[in-house]
């Protein structure tokens, strides 16, 4: 994502002699797709089931057919219509895989490790959904606000006395 969003821009002014605005109108067809491939991959994955591997081998095999393609298109002034085509590929398959990594972190560690070592991924939701608490945990400051929150409560995650 970093690389590809530095380098389109910076072809776009320099093979095809555009201006930094130009070029940033030209990077929308890489832009906007990116977060359209976020909202497919979690409703792949929260609506439908679709286990992650497959989601993620969707998503790169787009970034591969995409960025590919883009290597092939020829070095001009002119930039060629089909180039916009090829960065949208490349944008969704990007934004498929970068997508799954919020999903992906809290279920790589246990629930029980997650509340005592929080990632900043979401993990914490999975702290009060354990009948297990530990001691420790509840006596850190905001540990029983949160969840004892409006959402905790509304979602059954507050302890149960």
């Amino acid at each position: 994502m970093t690389i590809s969003s530095i380098q389109l821009p910076q072809r776009y002014q320099l093979v095809n002699e555009s201006s930094p605005l130009g070029a940033g109108v030209k990077f929308l067809a890489y832009g906007v797709p990116f977060p359209v491939g976020v909202v497919v991959s979690s409703i792949l994955a929260g609506k439908f089931r679709l286990p992650f591997v497959y989601i993620i081998l969707l998503g790169t095999a787009l970034q591969i057919i995409g960025f590919a393609l883009l290597s092939t298109t020829p070095g001009t002034v002119d930039p060629w219509s089909g180039q916009f085509g090829y960065s949208f590929i490349a944008g969704l398959g990007v934004g498929i895989t970068g997508g799954l990594y919020n999903f992906l972190n809290p279920l790589s560690i246990d629930k029980k490790e997650q509340c005592k070592y929080p990632i900043p991924s979401g993990s914490r939701i999975f702290c009060c959904s354990t009948d297990e608490h530990n001691p420790a945990d509840m006596r850190r400051p905001g540990y029983r606000r949160w969840c004892a929150g409006p959402h905790a409560r509304r979602l059954g995650w507050h302890r149960r006395s």
